[in-house]
């Protein structure tokens, strides 16, 4: 199967199968040097993709990443963000993209009560000044683990701004593969991570969301916010 040349929505079907070898190598289903022969594999067709590679969870000086606080501080004020899972740029040329992580079996369990959700959200990295920012690429569909991500795929494409996507129903313990397929048409990041539900210390006035559509406004929770700047 590595040897075949195939397109880009094949490879990502062949890949999902080999996440699912890689974690069977994992936990000792096969002889060393067969594990050996298969994770070989898996590396193989993971360079096949292009894209970047996994950012550092902390916020560097430069780059998209340092733009996290700045959209979940104005777009998502309600969320606070925790451990980053996985997180990726996609550019202009961007077609195919596999990004596998892991969860471990209490990586929720094991959070400070409230527990948190695991959360898919995507932004526009060029300008984050309205909520337009955080419409998914309408081009782009994203799928975790061969299954398609509600609102975030082409069969059920939401072309309004988007809440971060609750992902808990759609993992699995050990290794899990996001994958994307599609032209973006921009520069965007994403981000799987765990997210817990907080109260700001100051709540957000929409003056950021002047002009914007009833969805985009609806963005800060809870509706109650809205009645009260009237």
């Amino acid at each position: 199967v590595g040897q075949c040349r195939c397109d880009d929505q094949t490879k990502g079907v062949i890949m999902t199968l080999m996440m699912s070898v890689k974690s069977a190598c994992e936990l000792g289903w096969f002889t060393q040097r067969e594990s050996q022969q298969l994770l070989a594999l898996v590396d193989s067709m993971l360079t096949s993709f292009t894209g970047s590679e996994n950012v550092p969870s902390s916020p560097t000086p430069n780059g998209s990443v340092s733009l996290i606080p700045q959209v979940m501080e104005r777009f998502y004020p309600f969320l606070k963000l925790g451990h980053i899972l996985v997180s990726s740029e996609a550019d202009v040329e961007s077609f195919a993209l596999a990004k596998p992580f892991h969860i471990s079996k209490n990586i929720v369990e094991h959070s400070p009560r409230p527990r948190p959700r695991v959360g898919l959200f995507v932004f526009r990295t060029d300008d984050i000044s309205n909520s337009s920012c955080i419409i998914h690429p309408q081009e782009v569909s994203f799928s975790l683990n061969g299954r398609g991500v509600d609102k975030r795929h082409i069969s059920s494409m939401d072309s309004r701004p988007q809440r971060p996507t609750n992902l808990y129903n759609m993992l699995v313990h050990g290794t899990n593969l996001l994958q994307t397929l599609g032209c973006s048409g921009g520069c965007y990041f994403i981000v799987i991570a765990l997210l817990h539900d907080t109260t700001p210390s100051v709540y957000p006035s929409l003056k950021d969301y002047v002009n914007e559509s009833d969805s985009a406004a609806a963005i800060i929770d809870p509706p109650s916010i809205i009645a009260d700047d009237k």
